[in-house]
C-alpha cells in the first residue's frame, strides 16, 4: 500500500502497482505451469518463487513464453538456470556449487590429486556429478565411486580406498553422526592422512 501510495514500481519506465497474487505449485511440476499460468492471468509482470526446484523447471517455460522474469529464492536444482531461459534467476547457489567449490580447494589450495568418492544410498547426484567434474578438470584423478548403504559398510569401502592410495575422499551424507562416524572409522584403520572432504546437501 505505501508503495502504490508513492506511485508504484518502475519497470522499465512503464509505473506498476503492487498486488499480492498467490498460486500454489505444491512442489509439483505439473501444478508449477498451472500456478504460472494463474499469476500471469492476474497481469503479473514479475514473479518472486516459485518454492521447489521441480514447479520452478515447468514455471519458467511458462514465464518465458510470456516474457517475464521469474526470480527463485529457493530453488536449488542446478539445471533451473541451464536450460537456456534470460528470464529465470535464483537469489541461492545451486545444489552443486558448494561440491564444486571443495573440490577446486582441494585440488588447487591443499594440492590433493587423488580423490575417492562415497555416497550414502540414494543420495542425490548432482554434488557428485560437480565433485567429480571440477576435480578431474584440475588434473587430479578420482580413484572410485563408491555407495555405501550404512555405517556397517564403512570398513569395506575404506579398505578398498586404502589400496587405492587415495589422499581425500569426498563423502556426501546428511547425517552428521554417521559422517563422523566414517571419519572415525577411517583414522582407526590407520587412514589419518587422508583428508575426509563431508558435503552435507545437494
Amino acid at each position: 500500500d505505501q508503495v502504490n501510495a508513492t506511485g508504484g514500481v518502475d519497470l522499465g519506465g512503464t509505473p506498476h502497482t503492487l498486488e499480492l497474487v498467490v498460486a500454489d505449485s505444491g512442489c509439483n511440476a505439473e501444478k508449477g505451469a498451472l500456478a504460472a499460468d494463474v499469476l500471469l492471468e492476474a497481469g503479473a509482470a514479475a514473479i518472486v518463487g516459485h518454492t521447489c526446484s521441480v514447479a520452478s523447471m515447468d514455471a519458467q517455460a511458462v514465464y518465458a513464453a510470456a516474457g517475464v522474469p521469474m526470480v527463485s529464492p529457493s530453488s536449488t536444482g542446478p539445471h533451473l538456470t541451464q536450460q537456456g531461459y534470460t528470464t529465470t534467476f535464483r537469489t541461492i547457489p545451486h545444489d552443486g556449487s558448494a561440491a564444486a567449490s571443495l573440490a577446486t580447494y582441494l585440488r588447487t589450495q591443499a594440492g590433493l590429486s587423488r580423490s575417492a568418492v562415497v555416497e550414502i544410498e540414494g543420495w542425490y547426484q548432482w554434488s557428485l556429478d560437480y565433485y567429480s567434474t571440477t576435480f578431474t578438470s584440475l588434473g587430479g584423478t578420482i580413484t572410485s565411486r563408491r555407495e555405501v548403504n550404512s555405517t556397517d559398510d564403512f570398513s569395506a569401502a575404506l579398505a578398498a580406498i586404502q589400496a587405492e592410495n587415495a589422499d581425500v575422499i569426498f563423502y556426501v551424507d546428511s547425517d552428521p553422526d554417521r559422517a563422523g562416524a566414517f571419519s572415525r572409522t577411517a583414522h582407526d584403520m590407520g587412514m589419518a592422512n587422508v583428508v575426509i572432504a563431508w558435503n552435507t546437501w545437494g
